[in-house]
């Protein structure tokens, strides 16, 4: 017969024993209440995709990250159903419901991700402080392409070229990820960067450095003479390209020794896979020929002209007080020629053009001095 004191020692011994056994089996069934999910993402094509994160939705720490063979494995997900979801930020993300279970764990998962296409809007934009050009840039030449092999198999078929329009900007139809982005137009300097488009689309201004430079020299005539106030401009037709700046910016005149300097000229640099663009100055002045010289500018670039007055002919017929034409009048153009008529009282002078005074005269008879203008088409005037 067992006393009082040992039958409370066998009874608290039989609890110990029981309260152990719950506690191993709870540890059990914690244990047995748990799954693994696993499986591989890849795209359209098969190609595995690295760097997906996959989550257990709402089970904090229960995620995986997809290694170069596209694979993941979440371990101690709770049994039940679970949304399993895969995001990447070049793919749509994907999401679904799974049980996991005794059955089914550990639960084999793949999915397929889409590369979306998306919109990536570039816009060509001077670089701030690169007066007198400011603002958005038109008619730029803009190529694109994906930075990786498999990126550029994923393109599909999208465009790889565009051109600005009159606001700067050009959108294309692209798959996400790293695009290279090359922007050129004349007068500024070639710009290559890298843009990341996300699933969301992407728009992203390209800055230009304007580059400047200018072109200097002298106005002379055929005798090595300055012209001064002789008129030097940069043409151009094509000004739109180059924002905010004018004709005004590119034109000057030449001082009292003939001389002329034009700044901020756009360089007319381009990539060495691509002859340059050259620049036409034009030197002008009254009663000179035009000369034009096409340059390519870059840096200070020395450019003299030498004009040829432009001449006209002065011609008519000089006759007597009654009508008869006179032989033998002198005919003397100021400062510029002579000539004298022949038996028919005509004569004819090549000048250059301009407003002359014009002496006529002979022995026999009173002098006279007129007034004539001499234009390029010829000027006819008689005298009497």
């Amino acid at each position: 017969v067992l006393n009082t004191h040992t039958r409370r020692l066998a009874v608290w011994g039989l609890f110990v024993v029981l309260l152990g056994a719950v506690v191993f089996a709870g540890g059990t069934v914690a244990q047995q209440a748990e799954g693994n999910v696993t499986g591989t993402i890849t795209d359209e094509d098969g190609n595995f995709i690295e760097d997906a994160e996959v989550n257990v939705t709402g089970k904090n720490g229960k995620n995986d990250t997809t290694g170069p063979n596209g694979k993941y494995n979440i371990t101690n997900v709770s049994y039940g159903e679970q949304n399993l979801s895969v995001t990447h930020p070049e793919y749509e993300p994907k999401s679904r419901d799974v049980i996991i279970s005794t059955t089914s764990s550990p639960d084999t998962e793949d999915f397929t991700l889409v590369r979306p296409t998306v919109q990536l809007t570039l816009t060509a934009r001077a670089t701030t402080g690169s007066e007198p050009i400011d603002g958005t840039i038109p008619s730029a030449a803009v190529t694109i392409s994906h930075t990786t092999e498999q990126d550029i198999l994923d393109e599909k078929g999208v465009p790889t070229t565009g051109t600005t329009d009159d606001n700067g900007q050009v959108t294309f139809e692209v798959t996400t990820g790293a695009i290279d982005v090359t922007v050129r137009q004349d007068g500024f300097t070639e710009n290559q960067t890298t843009v990341t488009v996300t699933s969301g689309g992407t728009s992203q201004d390209i800055r230009l450095d304007a580059k400047f430079a200018k072109v200097s020299g002298t106005v002379e005539n055929t005798d090595d003479e300055p012209i001064p106030d002789a008129n030097v401009s940069v043409e151009a037709d094509t000004f739109d390209i180059w924002p905010n700046l004018t004709a005004s910016d590119l034109e000057t005149q030449t001082d009292s020794s003939g001389s002329y300097t034009i700044t901020d000229i756009p360089q007319s640099d381009v990539p060495s896979t691509t002859a340059p663009t050259l620049r036409t100055i034009v030197a002008s002045a009254p009663t000179f020929i035009e000369e034009t010289a096409s340059l390519e500018v870059n840096n200070d670039k020395p450019k003299n002209f030498t004009l040829t007055q432009t001449t006209g002919t002065l011609s008519g017929t000089v006759t007597g007080p009654a009508g008869t034409q006179l032989n033998g009048v002198t005919v003397n153009v100021v400062s510029e020629g002579t000539t004298t008529t022949g038996t028919d009282g005509s004569y004819s002078l090549s000048i250059p053009i301009g407003t002359y005074d014009v002496q006529v005269g002979h022995p026999d008879y009173r002098n006279t001095t007129q007034t004539v203008e001499v234009d390029p088409a010829g000027t006819s005037k008689d005298f009497t």
